[in-house]
């Protein structure tokens, strides 16, 4: 109580020296000795009454919101949760959607929203920081909402404590997701000769997607008369239950043929729906006319769906538990890549009577999942490829977040994974997943890459491999680069104009050494027209003659000059035919992969 009575006397004593509290008295103490027809200084008292009266008026409102006045000293971008406790945890301030959520679910204390452990680590921590933005936030599990929130915290007046929360459930389900599929992965590698034998691959492919929350799914092949034919599949407590062959044929409507006749990008194609809670079950089904025994094996009503085809298996998942989520799409899209490339090395094994080796399957699981074909991006002229020298390699290069209707705006990864073979194969494909799924979300490229290489070190920190990596983003429309370099070799930046070449260094920890790495970005402002872009890895300086000397990078900026009118398409060929000169016929040691963009559009300024 002595606390809180200082606090009010101090608030009272800043009104009562406040000038616009005597100005306002002054003008109240004047009217009422004018109206009483009295001179203008008659009585004093029309002039002291109302200074205390503003002055305890102004002082107790104050003091009773001196608690929700911290809320505007968290940031302005932030999301809600955000709320503001004391030493102890306990809520003192909150608004809107936060007020609303802890008024349901009876929340008074960080202990309600976290449990007792959770809320003391929040709170030492923050006892800890005192006064600094938090730079590494807390990730907690909250069982009352039901979410996953990275806590952020800030110490305020006094004891106050300002915390806010961002909603990270998704990306949670989203890394159980891909670590699952990486152990699918390294299982059907290492098995694919019992595979070929039991010609289970479906039914295992099936196990995985239930566990990923879908109640049921169909999975199909393209058949010799272009029709869809596969099984449905529906989990049991102790398995999967198996429909009889389903065959679609090509004419019919149902959804699992959505997806072929969607629009398609450099990925795949992809085709979903979800009911409307205000839509009627049956008028959902007349619009989505789901195959009728596939509807009978399942038994139940369809409320959702993801429909995801690539080459000749199209895979179609029914209700997902907690709904469709953005990076649903990416986590269908490798589980089809892989088994598309497991069911071509079956038919392979088994048409040629003869047993595959693990460094095979690794291979072609690799090289589908590699872009199949350069995007269509306004202003952009782009040519890129990889060359294997141990038939699995650590080399990639992706392109991420593509629109249907390119905007000029275009995101690139170029990766290099320590080491060649098998392992290296499988490091790639977990290092590609993580930077897709990632780049789904929201975030700056430096949060991407810094939560890239957190998921990245947990799964192998134990092995010592790494991952060096270029993540780079031109944008166009505003004329300028971003990028992080994540222990990679700078790319180049080549200006015909000055004839220059620039070098797009920045700080970064090869992906891989340490989980709590904060990532940096860097930007390089004035694209203009005719300027060329050269991201590569290592093997391509480091390729080697007769005489052991190295190729080196002066010949690459050599080429780029000499052919900087030329396509991306040319300028990479060029850089290809002179490594393959200089090597004299030897055979690669590393794997080589390169990136060319051109700034082309005509609206640049030149």
């Amino acid at each position: 109580m002595p606390i809180s009575i200082s606090v009010f006397l101090k608030l009272l004593g800043k009104e009562l020296i406040n000038p616009i509290t005597y100005l306002v008295a002054f003008l109240i103490g004047a009217t009422i000795n004018v109206c009483q027809g009295n001179s203008i200084f008659f009585s004093a008292v029309p002039y002291v009454v109302p200074l205390f009266v503003q002055g305890l008026a102004k002082a107790s409102i104050k003091f009773k919101n001196r608690d929700m006045d911290i809320l505007c000293q968290l940031p302005a971008e932030r999301q809600d949760p955000a709320f503001v406790t004391d030493k102890d945890g306990r809520i003192v301030a909150a608004a809107g959607n936060t007020r609303t959520l802890f008024k349901k679910n009876n929340i008074k204390k960080l202990h309600d929203l976290f449990g007792n452990p959770e809320a003391k680590t929040i709170l030492k921590a923050t006892e800890e920081i005192r006064a600094e933005w938090q730079t590494e936030p807390l990730e907690l599990y909250s069982k009352i909402t039901g979410k996953w929130y990275q806590t952020k915290t800030k110490t305020g007046a006094g004891d106050h404590i300002l915390i806010w929360l961002d909603e990270i459930s998704s990306r949670k389900a989203m890394d159980v997701s891909f670590s699952a599929i990486r152990e699918f992965s390294r299982e059907i590698i290492n098995s694919i000769n019992e595979l070929a034998v039991k010609n289970d691959i479906f039914d295992r492919l099936a196990l995985l997607i239930l566990r990923q929350g879908y109640q049921g799914v169909f999975i199909t092949r393209e058949d010799k008369e272009a029709n869809l034919s596969g099984y449905a599949f529906k989990g049991k407590p102790d398995g999967l239950v198996k429909s009889e062959l389903i065959q679609v044929p090509e004419n019919s409507s149902a959804p699992v043929w959505a997806s072929r006749k969607a629009e398609c990008d450099i990925y795949g194609c992809v085709a979903s729906a979800t009911k409307p809670q205000s839509m009627p079950q049956a008028e959902f089904e007349n619009k989505h006319l789901f195959n009728e025994r596939v509807k009978a094996f399942l038994g139940f009503a369809i409320t959702n769906y993801i429909n995801y085809a690539e080459g000749d298996v199209s895979i179609i998942a029914f209700n997902k538990q907690d709904g469709i989520k953005k990076f649903d799409s990416d986590v269908i899209n490798t589980v089809v890549n892989t088994a598309r490339s497991v069911t071509h090395l079956i038919d392979l094994a088994v048409g040629n009577n003869r047993m595959l080796s693990a460094l095979e399957v690794a291979e072609e699981v690799q090289q589908n999942l590699l872009p199949k074909e350069i995007p269509p991006i306004n202003g952009l002229d782009i040519a890129a490829k990889s060359i294997y020298c141990n038939k699995t390699g650590g080399d990639f290069y992706d392109f991420l977040n593509l629109s249907q209707t390119p905007d000029g705006k275009f995101n690139l990864v170029v990766g290099d994974v320590s080491g060649h073979g098998i392992a290296a194969g499988l490091l790639m494909t977990t290092a590609r997943a993580l930077i897709r799924s990632r780049s789904a979300q929201p975030g700056t490229l430096s949060q991407i890459v810094s939560e890239v290489n957190r998921d990245l070190t947990l799964d192998v920190y134990d092995t010592g491999r790494f991952t060096t990596l270029f993540y780079l983003m031109v944008d166009t429309q505003n004329h300028r680069l971003k990028w992080v370099r994540a222990g990679h070799d700078a790319a180049l930046l080549y200006d015909p104009a000055s004839d220059g070449f620039e070098e797009l260094y920045g700080s970064g920890l090869a992906l891989g050494w340490d989980e709590n790495y904060q990532y940096e970005e860097n930007e390089h402002p004035d694209l203009t027209e005719g300027q060329v872009i050269f991201i590569g890895t290592d093997g391509i300086w480091e390729t080697f003659n007769s005489t052991r000397e190295p190729f080196g990078k002066e010949p690459v900026k050599d080429i780029i000059r000499r052919n900087a009118a030329a396509s991306a398409d040319e300028i990479m060929n060029e850089i290809l035919t002179a490594l393959a000169r200089f090597r004299q016929g030897l055979e690669p040691e590393d794997d080589v992969t390169l990136v060319v963009v051109k700034i082309t559009d005509d609206a640049m300024p030149s």
